[in-house]
């Protein structure tokens, strides 16, 4: 007997076996009651208490899409969305999403539940793609995300920070030279001295006027801007369709680009990682955190490859950052002189008017001032989404209806609605 004939024998029994049991059923009136009652109660049950029956208010969606095109939509991310209530949930082409258009959903759930909402869903151009999934800003909780995290740490943590301090008085002196020259460009001045800071931490390479720093800030932010603009919401289609990461390369463009601009990347943090190695070789390099992914790397079993991607990462996510929070300080002052005056005075007091770097020790109107900065200026204009990671409910502090019971599954995603 062959395989088809052993497959239609065996269906052809089965199919036997349900109509006889049907036909018993049938001639059983009060048996066939109880099964459709039963079943009615299940249904009506798994109904009332389905968790897609307790979701925050959200758009009208569209077959197949969803409501993915409100998502590219940025009058009714400003205009619409934020009429909608503090959450909002849509489905974009079969991926459940939630925005966030207030502080305090913001704070509820990134701030007090950030052990729930602390994931990352998958990023395919900007992360996977584009940084062969190193950036580790963007990196779910995994081993490598770990290791590249415990490595920066002891490049960056508080006892050794004190190295730098020689490096950014520098950086300092030539940034205070420059206001007082042209007081006017003081954007571009700050983000010159972020730039100068932060390559001096990483790499010993700070910004002088010499003939390669320009390219070389110039390569750094290229990398920076292109990734930025990859990680937007609706920048590619392959975020809402992932399957669509399957497609060969010589059918899709943007992997093209985005694997070619990986390899680029790769090399060039070679490049930059090599040339620290070298001025060690020499005796010429101060400590930076290159000097630490080099000598502590196999301690923390990270490999080059995760060396040379900590440490650029750590430029591409401290350049825009730091000038970002000098920005807003300018702001703020003017806006309040009374407050630039108390933490003038409170330097004044503390360290004269020449401060060095070791001096500086207030706890008062200076130490809150820098505070509140970091806390509310200290990223750029962007959102990066989060993910739950195990299901959660909210009730009302967060929602306009009080009575209500939001219920959250692990895997869905949250984004932040910067401009509501």
């Amino acid at each position: 007997m062959t395989v088809m004939e052993i497959i239609q024998t065996s269906s052809t029994l089965m199919l036997d076996a349900v109509t006889e049991l049907y036909s018993a059923i049938l001639r059983r009136p009060a048996l066939a009651t109880t099964i459709a009652l039963n079943l009615f109660g299940l249904l009506l049950h798994r109904y009332l208490n389905s968790p897609w029956r307790k979701l925050p208010p959200g758009p009208t969606g569209y077959p197949l899409l969803g409501s993915a095109p409100k998502l590219l939509d940025a009058s009714w991310l400003y205009n619409e969305c934020p009429k909608l209530g503090e959450i909002v949930y849509l489905n974009a082409a079969g991926q459940p999403m939630f925005i966030l258009n207030s502080q305090k959903a913001a704070a509820e759930l990134l701030d007090r539940r950030a052990a729930v909402y602390s994931g990352r869903p998958r990023l395919i151009v900007g992360h996977e793609l584009m940084c062969g999934g190193l950036f580790f800003a963007f990196e779910p909780h995994n081993d490598r995300w770990r290791r590249q995290r415990r490595v920066v740490h002891e490049g960056f943590n508080k006892s050794a920070a004190s190295r730098f301090h020689s490096a950014e008085v520098e950086d300092v002196i030539r940034l205070a030279t420059s206001l007082i020259q042209n007081p006017s460009a003081f954007r571009s001045l700050y983000h010159t001295y972020a730039c100068s800071v932060v390559l001096s931490v990483t790499y010993d390479r700070p910004l002088r006027g010499g003939p390669g720093d320009e390219v070389l800030r110039t390569r750094i932010d290229d990398f920076v801007h292109l990734d930025q603009a990859a990680l937007q919401v609706g920048a590619h289609y392959v975020e809402l369709i992932p399957w669509m990461v399957y497609l060969p390369s010589w059918m899709a463009k943007w992997k093209r680009d985005a694997l070619k601009q990986y390899e680029e990347t790769t090399s060039f943090f070679f490049g930059l990682m090599d040339d620290v190695e070298t001025r060690m070789k020499e005796g010429t390099a101060r400590p930076c955190l290159t000097t630490t992914l080099v000598q502590e790397g196999e301690r923390f079993q990270v490999s080059r490859l995760e060396a040379a991607w900590s440490a650029g990462v750590m430029y591409s996510a401290g350049s825009d950052t730091t000038s970002n929070v000098l920005d807003w300080w300018t702001l703020a002052m003017v806006a309040f002189p009374d407050a630039q005056k108390k933490a003038q005075a409170e330097l004044e007091a503390v360290v004269g008017r020449g401060p060095a770097v070791d001096d500086v020790d207030c706890e008062n109107e200076w130490a809150t001032t820098v505070v509140e900065k970091m806390i509310i200026y200290s990223s750029i204009y962007s959102s990066r989404p989060t993910q739950s990671l195990e299901d959660s409910d909210i009730r009302s502090p967060v929602m306009q209806n009080k009575r209500t019971l939001c219920t959250y599954d692990a895997g869905e995603t949250a984004f932040l609605n910067w401009i509501a």
